[in-house]
């Protein structure tokens, strides 16, 4: 038998014998004809030959011996150094009495130097506690010297190099499961079955801003089975809650490995979307209600409760918003509904009291009348705004404008005082199209009444008309029949009537002249003669028609001329008759609505390229509201001041379509009580405003 000693290596070359040659084949195979890289640590001669011994014959197992490569050496230092030299090996036969090492603490250094290594220990008949320690360390199995045979060592080596294998290939398979854990996006976390948890990878503690310290021994409410599915929802420290869907992997009889999926946005966006839904079948209804229902103000009592509720607001209003007009009469329209809760509070204090927000918000209003919605937290607002909202306990608003005809109405503004809302653009897109249908309602509503306010217009016109007709005629009439029936002789009460009946006469020609003119206009047939026109001599000309009329009721008429004071040439380029007809107008209503003894003024002046010309008196002035209709067709102011007069309602309608086709402008200001100024604007004859209007005559 040969003998193996020292660092020498000697083995013998047989098909199923030993070979100093290290194999190339994949040493970890077991398959028939694989070959194993076998190690021997034995510092006594005699127990590593018979060990060479057993491993030269045939296999015991009842198959062929697997091919070896036996390497020999006395000490553990030696097979450091043919490690390093030679190895890797598939197995170490580690002897625990060596020169250099004693008991265990040789099966620790060597699994620190070859962790990939399976080692099999050799021990004496008095060690066995020694090699079950030697397990618990690491090795793989144990022979006793005192029983060893061919059949036992054979056995021992396969079967070690087997558990080596699966052990090597487990904790590959867990590093890399641990790599896969630990940098996995999704939180994952090991579970016992009844849920506590026992580790969490750092997406997980992430998710629960927590850490792995702080998770063990949580209970998470997992399903209990393995594949099944849950949607969970994690309350964290700050305060916040964080959805997650959860799915659960058995990963032994003990623990179950569950897999968490922040699922947040996809939550707050189908929570989003449904509220969404709401709003807009909220809207929906809404649309009905306010198309159909005769009353506005009762149609906004319902719709606002319907959209307030849809979007768990605290109030919901509509305002009107009128710039350039008396603070009292900023809002003119007002619609609110608020929560129960908050509508108690705000008993405190009056609905309608605080409720013109604008007021204090001039750079909200510049965004709103732009078309942007405004909205978000009450302190993101300037500070007069923040003072209104905060007496109304407001945290977060949102005001959407409202535009009729692409002129902006006013807003549609959400209050939430619970909350500091984070306004959505899902809500916002809501918003805007509840704004949009309440704009649409709006303009619905006020078409219908001024269809209605037209017909009626047109009803009290026709009875105007007839009644101016009737007046005259009637009048005309007797004095015809008096002066034909001879029953009049006296010369001076001829004269007297014959003057009555020429001024009726001209009356009823006046009546149908508008009528015809507004005719005329409306088919585009009016032409007009166009020349130089002096607005000074022209109103000094028609002043002294209206003398008599003056002198009735003891008006005085002042006239300041620019031309008369030599400052500035008042030459337009006009229509003398229909010039005339338009002061004639303007002076005729300043002299009816004018008490006795009251003062009017009649100033021409220039601007630019322009002539001015103003009536000014003193009359009970013209309520705001009406001055937008004044120049409308058949519209006659009503009022206490006003219900004396008489009138067709088409003279200052055909003053304003003359001035129009003149280039000019027509207006009015006026206040309640303070009289009126009426003016009109025609271009000088020397402007370039002019040169279209040059022909000798315009066809309206």
């Amino acid at each position: 038998m040969p003998s193996i000693g020292g660092l020498g290596i000697k083995g013998c070359m047989m098909d199923n014998g030993l070979t100093s040659t290290r194999p190339q084949q994949d040493s970890s195979a077991l398959a028939e004809g694989s070959a194993y890289h076998l190690l021997l640590v034995e510092d006594n001669p005699a127990d590593a030959d018979l060990i060479e011994e057993y491993l030269s014959g045939s296999s015991d197992l009842g198959g062929p011996m697997p091919r070896l490569s036996l390497s020999h050496v006395p000490r553990l230092a030696d097979a450091f150094v043919q490690m390093w030299q030679h190895g890797p090996f598939d197995l170490v036969l580690l002897d625990l009495s060596l020169p250099d090492s004693v008991g265990i603490d040789t099966v620790t250094r060597f699994r620190r130097e070859a962790p990939d290594t399976a080692i099999v220990v050799l021990t004496g008949l008095n060690d066995a506690s020694t090699a079950m320690n030697a397990l618990r360390v690491g090795a793989q199995d144990y022979l006793v010297k005192g029983m060893l045979n061919s059949y036992v060592l054979e056995r021992t080596i396969r079967h070690a190099i087997e558990r080596n294998r699966l052990r090597t290939a487990l904790q590959a398979s867990e590093a890399q499961m641990r790599q896969i854990v630990e940098h996995n996006a999704d939180g994952m976390v090991v579970v016992d079955l009844s849920g506590v948890i026992l580790s969490a990878n750092p997406a997980a503690c992430t998710m629960f801003n927590l850490t792995a310290d702080e998770l063990a021994g949580r209970t998470l409410a997992v399903p209990s089975t393995a594949g099944g599915l849950a949607r969970l929802d994690i309350e964290r420290p700050q305060g916040d809650v964080l959805h997650a869907e959860v799915r659960v992997a058995r990963l032994d009889a003990t623990r179950n490995i569950a897999s968490l999926r922040d699922v947040s946005d996809r939550v707050h966006a189908e929570e989003q979307l449904a509220h969404y839904v709401r709003i807009l079948a909220a809207l929906s209804k809404a649309s009905e209600r306010l198309l159909w229902m005769d009353s506005l103000e009762a149609s906004f009592a319902i719709v606002l409760e319907e959209l307030g509720t849809s979007i768990a607001a605290s109030r919901v209003y509509v305002m009107e918003r009128q710039a350039g007009v008396p603070e009292d009469e900023t809002t003119r329209k007002y619609f609110e509904w608020a929560a129960p809760d908050y509508a108690r509070h705000l008993d405190n204090f009056g609905l309608l009291d605080l409720a013109p927000i604008l007021e204090a918000g001039t750079a909200s209003e510049a965004e709103l009348r732009d078309g942007q919605p405004v909205y978000g937290w009450t302190q993101d607002f300037p500070i007069p705004e923040q003072r209104i909202l905060s007496a109304l306990s407001v945290r977060s608003i949102a005001m959407i404008p409202i535009f009729i005809d692409q002129t902006w109405w006013g807003i549609l503004g959400v209050d939430d005082c619970a909350t500091e809302r984070q306004w959505s653009e899902l809500e916002i897109d809501a918003l805007t199209t509840a704004a949009s249908l309440i704009g649409a309602s709006i303009h619905h509503a006020e078409t219908k009444d001024a269809e209605k306010s037209l017909l009626e217009m047109k009803d009290e016109f026709i009875s105007s008309v007839s009644h101016e007709l009737r007046t005259p005629i009637f009048a005309l009439q007797g004095f015809l029949d008096l002066l034909a029936g001879g029953s009049v002789s006296d010369p001076v009460i001829q004269k007297e009537f014959l003057g009555l009946a020429s001024k009726d006469a001209k009356r009823l020609a006046d009546l149908v002249n508008d009528l015809l003119d507004v005719s005329r206009l409306d088919s585009g047939r009016l032409e007009m003669s166009l020349e130089t026109v002096s607005l000074d001599k022209l109103v000094a000309e028609t002043l002294s028609a209206f003398r008599s009329l003056t002198d009735e009721k003891q008006i005085t008429i002042s006239q300041i001329g620019a031309a008369y004071t030599g400052l500035h040439n008042t030459n337009v380029w006009g229509d003398r008759s229909r010039l005339r007809q338009v002061l004639e107008n303007l002076i005729s209503n300043a002299i009816k609505y004018s008490p006795s003894g009251a003062s009017i003024l009649v100033k021409v002046s220039t601007l630019d390229a322009a002539a001015r010309l103003e009536v000014v008196d003193q009359g009970p002035g013209i309520p705001i509201k009406a001055q937008s209709h004044l120049f409308s067709k058949f519209y006659r102011v009503h009022s206490k001041q006003h219900r004396w007069t008489r009138g067709t309602g088409l003279g200052l309608y055909l003053a304003k379509r003359i001035i129009d086709e003149h280039g000019g402008v027509i207006g009015v200001n006026s206040e309640p009580d303070k009289g009126s100024t009426f003016y009109f604007t025609v271009p000088l004859a020397s402007s370039e405003a002019t040169i279209a209007l040059k022909p000798d005559s315009l066809p309206v």
